[in-house]
């Protein structure tokens, strides 16, 4: 580019000239009604995680704006009021919280807890290990489907009428697959753990 002051000020040309900076109407306004949603619902999603699930003020945060960017990734997930569906997906993320917390509390033992003190002891820790081992071979053994479904319903803590909907399928359907999928990973586990006398 031209040194324009060296050459006694000329006027730059118009492909020389700076772009001005301008605010393009449709993308401005096209944020929002998402920048509403979220004055809208998340004040009632934090004072829902704090006071019914007990997460603290930073997790809960953490939680609920991470629903929001679910949310605005692909708002065409909701398919009915969308109070409903941040009050389920709120409830959701404070379980899965918990969850986590408690898996990951689980693999140390406190020595001076008096309760740890059985959890801890070789032949229950030895037992425990067994048992993990064993119901993790028989989730391996199991058809996809049945595993996500037994996922969603006893580790996620998901409603049957709700893992129908992410499935986009009929609550019986997810009521038989849930019951056969628990007869299935029985029948594993027996064949797993039985031991020949």
């Amino acid at each position: 580019m031209r040194d324009l002051h060296s050459e006694g000020g000329e006027t730059p040309s118009p492909s020389e000239r700076p772009l001005p900076c301008v605010e393009i109407a449709t993308v401005a306004h096209a944020h929002d009604p998402l920048a509403e949603i979220y004055r809208e619902h998340a004040p009632f999603m934090l004072f829902v995680a704090i006071r019914d699930f007990h997460v603290p003020p930073g997790d809960s945060e953490s939680i609920v704006h991470d629903i929001f960017t679910r949310y605005f990734s692909n708002p065409t997930i909701v398919r009915g009021e969308l109070k409903a569906y941040f009050r389920g997906a709120v409830r959701n993320g404070c379980l899965e919280y918990w969850r986590t917390r408690d898996r990951e509390n689980s693999v140390f033992c406190d020595p001076d807890d008096a309760t740890a003190e059985e959890v801890c002891d070789e032949s229950s820790l030895a037992e425990t290990t067994a048992i993990r081992l064993a119901v993790t071979e028989t989730l391996a053994r199991l058809r996809p489907r049945c595993r996500d479904a037994l996922r969603r319903f006893h580790f996620e803590g998901k409603s049957m009428q709700v893992i129908a909907e992410e499935l986009d399928v009929a609550p019986l359907y997810v009521r038989q697959l849930l019951h056969q999928c628990r007869k299935t990973a029985r029948a594993i586990f027996e064949s797993i753990t039985r031991f020949s006398s």
